[in-house]
């Protein structure tokens, strides 16, 4: 009897082991609920041109699923271990290239659909893994899961970032110290089964600026996002939103900008005809001044993805500098208002006219660029002319025309100008020494100053923001004279008539007493009679009363 159960001991016991063993190896698989075990780290990159997204990475396969039939048949099922590809590999030396094949295949499968979704676009990612056959070499023992089989992978995707450019790398690095940021979306999907550490790297010199969910190194290089989904049956998402940038950067976040021109009217000369009527306007010397100051201004370019809605003075000069913006089209900015001065002076005036001036040349200089970028002083436009014109100048047809009365020199309406990139504008007017503007206030009437020579000055000014891009216009702006100047031209008449008021009486009283000198002294009876007369009328006036 004793003999007869050895057997059936020895055959419970393997049995129980097998159970044990089985037990135990289900134990070591952190993901029973899903057909997979893989643990995967991804480093995600920008290339410096901006114009792709590479990916590096490795896999640990500890257990996949397969639709391969020839791997179904040699795992025994739809679920392969690590030891099943092992046992394969090593048993069938006329597999071994399919086998490998499969995995690599499934591999890339992934990462492909993981670029896509970075990518955003209908560009076509390509990949490659690569198997570490050592690993598939080594015996069977242990664990069915372990070692893990390591697999290398790499790809890459257009991005679509730059399309229709040709900006190399070094101009790529170049929109960063203009204070371009590049947008990067974040959407990968992590299988049940699956552990996968997604690392993000920022290009030179561009470091992460913002992201919502991720860890960013301390440095900025990089951010980086874990999600481990081992019991779940349904997969999981990393979603975030990444902004890289050179933090270092200053990056303005409106228009800092304006344009003035100066009317300074000076040389007036003002007669007694012209103040009392029945005179043609006065010949003036006008010196006009356009000042534009340009430390912010609208980018009129937009790059999908690329953030960079405002160009600083530095921005344009490292433009410049990196042939993204050529030294012609600032230039033809320049001819472009030189001509249009030119023209609308020679209009007025009926003569031709010289203007001078434009960008100082050091202004754009990449020498004049801010440490950090984005702190260099504005860019600067300057352009002067002068010219002899008709004062108050001559008005179209059906404006008000020129009148002279002792108060009003004459009207006229006082023109729009258009700004560029959403600048302010101004328009100021100086008189001259004695005359003043008469008009109802606009809206953007900003003030009314006086120079250091002492002449009236005023300012009509507009916020390039409110998107009008024009200054206050003033309709029929009278140019009277003031009591100081109506004092200076009309002082020696006023001196005059004093004069005249106290030398008179003097006058009449001199030419009084001198004629009675020459008719001489009264004779003897005409002294009398009026001495008479006056005894008579004394000797009267006792018995009137």
């Amino acid at each position: 009897m004793r003999t007869k159960f050895v057997p059936l001991i020895a055959f419970s016991l393997v049995a129980l082991l097998a159970v044990a063993g089985t037990a135990a190896a289900q134990s070591e698989d952190p993901t029973p609920e899903a057909p997979r075990w893989l643990e995967t780290e991804h480093e995600v990159s920008l290339d410096e041109d901006l114009r792709e997204l590479s990916l590096d990475g490795t896999t640990d396969l500890h257990e996949f699923q397969t639709d391969n039939r020839a791997l179904e048949f040699e795992c025994g099922g739809s679920v392969c271990t690590a030891d099943d590809l092992r046992e394969t590999y090593q048993q069938n030396p006329d597999a071994r290239d399919d086998l490998v094949e499969a995995i690599e295949s499934a591999v890339e499968e992934r990462i492909d659909a993981a670029l896509a979704n970075l990518a955003r676009g209908d560009a076509s990612p390509s990949s490659n893994a690569t198997v570490d056959e050592s690993a598939l070499a080594e015996p069977v023992e242990g664990s069915p899961y372990q070692p893990a089989i390591p697999i290398a992978a790499e790809g890459s995707v257009a991005l679509g970032l730059l399309d229709g450019t040709d900006v190399d790398a070094d101009q790529a690095e170049a929109l960063f110290r203009m204070g371009a940021q590049v947008d990067q979306a974040i959407d990968q999907e992590v299988r049940p089964g699956t552990n996968l550490t997604l690392t993000l790297s920022a290009p030179s010199p561009a470091s992460v600026i913002s992201a919502n969910a991720g860890t960013t190194a301390g440095d900025g290089s990089q951010v980086t996002w874990t999600e481990t989904n081992w019991r779940s049956s349904e997969p999981v998402a990393i979603e975030d939103e990444v902004r890289l940038g050179d933090p270092s950067v200053e990056v303005p976040n409106a228009t800092d900008a304006e344009v003035g021109v100066r009317l300074d009217i000076a040389d007036v000369n003002v007669r007694y005809g012209d103040v009392f009527g029945d005179a043609a306007p006065a010949d003036a010397t006008v010196a006009v001044t356009v000042d534009g100051r340009f430390a912010a201004i609208e980018n009129p370019r937009e790059i999908d993805r690329v953030h960079l809605p405002y160009l600083s003075a530095d921005a344009i000069r490292i433009a410049l500098e990196n042939d993204l913006l050529e030294t012609r089209q600032l230039l033809s900015l320049e001819e472009q208002a030189r001509r249009q001065m030119k023209q609308t002076m020679e209009e007025i005036t009926g003569e031709s006219v010289q203007v001078s001036g434009g960008f100082p040349a050091g202004d754009l200089s990449s020498q004049a660029v801010g440490e950090p970028a984005g702190t260099g002083e504005p860019i600067t436009l300057r352009l002067n002319t002068s010219a002899q014109v008709p004062f108050p100048p001559e008005q179209p047809a059906g404006a008000q025309g020129f009148t002279v009365t002792t108060l009003s020199m004459g009207s006229f309406d006082l023109p729009n100008i258009d700004t560029p990139y959403g600048s302010d504008s101004a328009i100021t007017v100086v008189l001259p020494e004695g005359l003043d503007l008469d008009f109802e206030p606009p809206a953007g009437y900003d003030v009314e100053e006086t120079t250091q020579d002492g002449r009236q000055a005023y300012v009509f000014a507009s916020n390039g923001e409110d998107g009008s891009g024009e200054a206050a216009t003033v309709q029929n702006a009278d140019v009277v004279v003031n009591h100081p100047f109506v004092w200076d031209v009309f002082w020696p008449v006023l001196v005059a008539l004093a004069l005249l008021l106290i030398v008179l009486p003097a006058v009449v009283i001199g030419l009084t007493i001198r004629r009675r000198r020459r008719r001489g002294p009264p004779s003897a009876g005409e002294s009398a009679q009026p001495i008479a007369g006056s005894q008579a009328s004394q000797r009267s006036s006792p018995d009137e009363e």
